[in-house]
Formats: C-alpha cells, sequence, structure tokens
C-alpha cells in the first residue's frame, strides 16, 4: 500500500483510476504508482503489517461458538470465549435434560 499525494492539496476526485480526497490517494498498483511519480506527485510506500498467525485455539473456539449460536463471537478473547461456550453448554444440557424428563413424563 503507497499514499500518493497530489500537487494540489486541496483535490479531492479521481485522477489514473485512484480517489483523492484532500490531496491524498491509496493504491496496490505499482503501474500506477510508477505513473503517478513521473507526474510530480509524492509516493509513500507504507510498511506492510505482518499478519499475525492464525490462533489455532482462537479459531477451533470461535468454530464452536458459531456452532452454538452465541453472538459477538468473532469480538471475544480466548478466556470470554471458553467462558460463553461452557455457559452456552450448560443452558444447552440443562434445556435438553428438561425436554427429555417432559417426553419421559408423558409416555
Amino acid at each position: 500500500m503507497a499514499k500518493i499525494y497530489a500537487p494540489n492539496k486541496e483535490y479531492t476526485g479521481v485522477s489514473a483510476g485512484v480517489s483523492f480526497v484532500g490531496g491524498i490517494g491509496e493504491t496496490t498498483d505499482n503501474a500506477r504508482l510508477e505513473w503517478f511519480s513521473e507526474h510530480g506527485y509524492e509516493v509513500e510506500e507504507l510498511a506492510e503489517t505482518p499478519q499475525q498467525p492464525a490462533d489455532p485455539e482462537l479459531e477451533d473456539l470461535r468454530a464452536q461458538a458459531k456452532e452454538l449460536g452465541i453472538r459477538g463471537y468473532h469480538n471475544m478473547a480466548v478466556e470470554k470465549l471458553t467462558a460463553a461456550i461452557a455457559e452456552k453448554k450448560a443452558a444447552t444440557g440443562a434445556q435438553d435434560e428438561n425436554q427429555g424428563g417432559a417426553a419421559g413424563g408423558n409416555q
């Protein structure tokens, strides 16, 4: 990703397929970056932020939470997910026992 600074610092619009607001645009297209450099624009290469490797435990917990219908699971940390899953399983287990008991009593 790179920021492009237009010669006109107040420019808002589209140039060479890149949208500018207040004289600043962004793109990852190397051909466009070269074009802008050749035409008097300042191009600032931004450092790529390395993506953190996925946490297998967190991914597994998120999959369980999704399956259980826990809302907001994608924003929860491991500890909170673990607690929410345990709570949901306990509530579901109690619900299953109550339904099983009622069905058994009607026979």
